[in-house]
């Protein structure tokens, strides 16, 4: 299915939040909704960072939200900071979906100088959507930051259609050398 077409459907729910983000996630996948599993919502595009954002009310969008994208070596990450490209080396879905589109933020700190994230001040290994400074952008925080999370409900990947018909083919195949069997003894 086509991510886009995956927007237009009412996958996406926001949830207050829990203590920390390891429990936002667990809440998150314990979800069900129309038999579709959850977890923390993954963003592939612009449009979809746009659609997600426009699902925040308007008081949360200097807190924002939990995504799911994260450099904890604890979900399969590795700590981004230290790598060549920390804007997407080490940082891995939640789902395990390619890292295809980011929407880091910067700014301009107290001090006057550029601050690019992630910065992973004060070991930030987790990802906020959010309009701190204007624009959609998304900032690294750390575990104990408290904004609410948006859960996303898909359903299971569908087989292609040829890996179905070659499963049957070696369903019938199987089920006729058992036959075949059978009638010799």
């Amino acid at each position: 299915m086509d991510r886009r077409q995956r927007w237009q459907r009412p996958l996406l729910r926001i949830r207050r939040s829990e203590n920390d983000v390891a429990a936002c996630k667990a809440a998150a996948e314990s979800r069900t909704h129309l038999g579709l599993t959850g977890h923390l919502v993954t963003i592939t595009s612009a449009a979809e960072n746009e659609f997600v954002f426009g699902l925040l009310p308007t008081a949360q969008y200097s807190v924002g939200a939990w995504i799911g994208l994260t450099d904890d070596e604890a979900f399969g990450g590795i700590e981004s900071f230290s790598q060549a490209n920390p804007q997407i080396d080490g940082w891995v879905w939640v789902t395990g979906e390619p890292l295809t589109f980011t929407d880091w933020g910067s700014f301009t700190n107290s001090i006057g100088q550029f601050v690019q994230e992630p910065n992973n001040s004060g070991n930030e290994d987790y990802v906020v959507l959010h309009a701190f400074s204007g624009p959609i952008e998304w900032n690294d925080a750390p575990a104990h930051h408290e904004p609410p999370f948006i859960v996303e409900y898909e359903a299971a990947p569908v087989p292609e259609p040829a890996t179905l018909a070659m499963f049957g083919a070696g369903a019938i195949g199987f089920i006729g050398a058992a036959l075949r069997r059978r009638k010799i003894r």
